[in-house]
């Protein structure tokens, strides 16, 4: 679990070099499931960022990056997905990194973290902030 401050402690920016380090190193699926729309697609961008970044090894590029994927030349890929019952149900990356978990209704948070348990030990990285005084996630 990354712990810090709402907005200024950096918690997406790191998610992001982690997954981009992950999908390297471990050669494994990668999936980034924002809270929101936007929250997905600034992960995202934080990834491309990290590719276009002098010294990036952007030999391991299948293709350019798209507005929520990456896809690998060793076949893995990285995904940064709003929060949807759609976008848990139908995936089954090696690892899962949660992002603003108090946007998310805690139906999607739930399926969420069940989709890395086929895995030993289950990989998630889910950061921590003060949640917001309605999040779901605070009432539970």
């Amino acid at each position: 679990m990354l712990k810090g401050s709402r907005l200024f402690a950096g918690k997406s920016y790191l998610q992001a070099v982690l997954a981009v380090t992950e999908a390297i190193t471990l050669g494994v699926d990668v999936m980034v499931l924002g809270g929101s729309e936007a929250q997905a697609q600034r992960v995202m961008r934080y990834i491309t960022t990290l590719w276009s970044l002098p010294g990036a090894p952007r030999d391991l590029l299948l293709a350019e990056p798209s507005r929520s994927r990456v896809r690998l030349t060793s076949g893995n890929v990285i995904e940064a997905v709003p929060a949807s019952a759609r976008a848990v149900r139908g995936a089954h990356p090696v690892r899962l990194h949660l992002d603003e978990v108090d946007e998310m209704p805690i139906g999607i948070f739930d399926a969420a973290m069940g989709l890395t348990l086929t895995f030993t030990p289950p990989n998630a990285v889910v950061p921590n902030q003060p949640c917001r005084p309605r999040s779901e996630l605070r009432r539970k």
